[in-house]
């Protein structure tokens, strides 16, 4: 699990899409602060500095999604690994 970590921060770092197949797709979300158009051509603008903050999305592989929403009840299991 820790080389996995490794190899998905560095792909999310250098802006690519992990695709864990069977599961999903982790990839790379921003937040950023709004701006007029007119804006982005001052030589003082700076696209980074609208950055408010950075998050990572995630999408369920769709054979899981649709395994999850053709039942019609769950149900709770308590585990040790749960703790």
């Amino acid at each position: 699990l820790y080389a996995l970590n490794k190899q998905i921060t560095k792909a999310l770092l250098s802006g690519r899409t992990v695709v864990l197949e069977g599961v999903g797709r982790l990839y790379v979300g921003i937040k950023a602060k709004c701006f007029p158009q007119e804006v982005i051509g001052h030589e003082e603008f700076s696209p980074s500095a609208m950055i408010k903050g950075v998050h990572i999305n995630f999408r369920p592989d769709a054979e899981i999604l649709r395994e999850l929403r053709s039942r019609k009840s769950f149900r709770r299991i308590s585990s040790e690994w749960m703790a």
